[in-house]
């Protein structure tokens, strides 16, 4: 199988490019269950490489232009997943975008076995909970925008940005300046857990509203 798509699925499951690394050693850095996907799906990883650039993209447009904000379990994170999800249920099916989806998860967890962050942050629990809730949205927007075709017509980001006003996707509850909070309302020392998997974060909706430290 060509290197080329060992790279690309890198850029696709990690979200950002490992500039100056060798095909093999990007390859090395990808966990068992990425890889395995790579080895049975080498030409879809090609199209839905181009999926995770225009996420990326998007993304990035709506917190230079402050539509969206928070990239760490808030609803930036958020849209990210959803229209991830939804560009790849349109490119291919809701069966391969939820399974995509599912496997880069699992890497997210044996990433966190090693040590190793996404973006910058260490995955838990609750955040790969959050994740997978709202790739289950996403695959339900790239679904409906299939099956009626006077959608395509209709921006898919904005049904997402839509959805995330609107309180349907979920995100992580904080207080307005970022600090984790427990379902009491209480802040989370994240140092007395450590590097634990389990941390009590709480799911809340979109457009929950965060309160005033």
């Amino acid at each position: 199988m060509s290197k080329n798509y060992l790279v690309i699925l890198l850029f696709l499951l990690n979200g950002t490019a490992l500039v100056g690394q060798s095909s093999n050693n990007a390859f090395r850095k990808l966990a068992c269950s990425e890889k395995k996907w790579v080895l049975a799906h080498p030409f879809i990883a090609v199209k839905a490489f181009n999926c995770a650039v225009r996420s990326r993209f998007v993304t990035d447009s709506l917190e230079k232009n402050q539509l969206l904000k928070d990239g760490n379990g808030g609803q930036l994170d958020a849209f990210r997943h959803a229209y991830w999800m939804a560009l790849l249920t349109v490119q291919f099916s809701a069966k391969k975008a939820i399974r995509l989806g599912k496997v880069h998860e699992q890497g997210n967890y044996s990433d966190w076995k090693k040590g190793i962050q996404e973006d910058g942050f260490r995955a838990d629990s609750m955040m790969c909970e959050m994740d997978l809730k709202n790739n289950l949205v996403g695959v339900e927007l790239g679904t409906s925008f299939r099956k009626d075709t006077s959608k395509i017509k209709l921006n898919l980001t904005a049904q997402v940005l839509a959805a995330v006003k609107s309180g349907k996707l979920t995100i992580i509850k904080k207080n307005n300046v970022g600090q984790w909070l427990d379902e009491a309302g209480r802040i989370i020392d994240l140092k007395q857990f450590g590097k634990q998997w389990f941390i009590p974060k709480v799911l809340v909706r979109s457009d929950y509203v965060q309160p005033r430290n």
